[in-house]
């Protein structure tokens, strides 16, 4: 059900994610949250779930279950990717064009550059963002998921910061990305997975 896309040989992992979701093949993409030696920092990168309760009490395995194979899965190290509205992660969307309300929030001492918009697989926008130094939110705002060519078409968001951490966790990567949101753009009530094209690396944000 789910792909450990963040452990490794980024670049090669998360070329191979894409080319599953665009073949049509439904696997969730979570980074991981353990450490490979006393040298390597816990819990990064993290996964951030939809939670159906805001109390940490009332949290139960199965709850916990339930999130992760519902798809509405951000990966997270150091930054924060959170998409509001009806279209959620994973969820097919009926929509010609959708405005998704975006936020990338960072520590006041690391940034966010970047924010991509890859769809179907290939990256498509590019939006330079940042709040400056010492600023926690680094993009508030709408971004255009438009269909290619009015075909259904599905989308992932990826923020980063081309330089890595130098506090906290010193020399880390920055991102954040989430799991695709597919749309229905032609109102047949199903989604159709498009052609499926060769991703060349040079797309992948990881291999930038």
């Amino acid at each position: 059900d789910t792909m450990e896309v963040v452990n490794g040989p980024e670049c090669t992992q998360f070329q191979d994610w894409l080319s599953f979701i665009a073949r049509g093949h439904r696997v969730i993409g979570v980074g991981n949250s353990d450490t490979h030696g006393r040298n390597s920092p816990p819990g990064l990168p993290r996964n951030y779930l939809a939670s159906p309760t805001d109390d940490p009490a009332e949290l139960t395995e199965d709850g916990i279950l339930d999130a992760t194979l519902s798809g509405d899965v951000v990966v997270s190290s150091i930054a924060y990717l959170e998409i509001g509205g009806p279209a959620r992660p994973w969820q097919v969307h009926q929509a010609a064009q959708y405005e998704a309300p975006v936020r990338v929030l960072t520590p006041p001492w690391a940034q966010a550059t970047q924010l991509l918009v890859m769809r179907n697989g290939v990256l498509w926008e590019t939006y330079d963002i940042g709040g400056g130094e010492g600023a926690v939110t680094d993009f508030d705002g709408p971004v255009a998921l438009t269909p290619e060519d009015g075909a259904d078409s599905w989308f992932v968001l990826f923020a980063r910061h081309s330089e890595r951490a130098t506090a906290v966790y010193p020399g880390e990567r920055i991102f954040a990305f989430s799991n695709p949101i597919f749309l229905d753009a032609d109102g047949d009530g199903a989604f159709t997975n498009p052609d499926y094209e060769a991703l060349e690396p040079t797309t992948a944000p990881f291999c930038q």
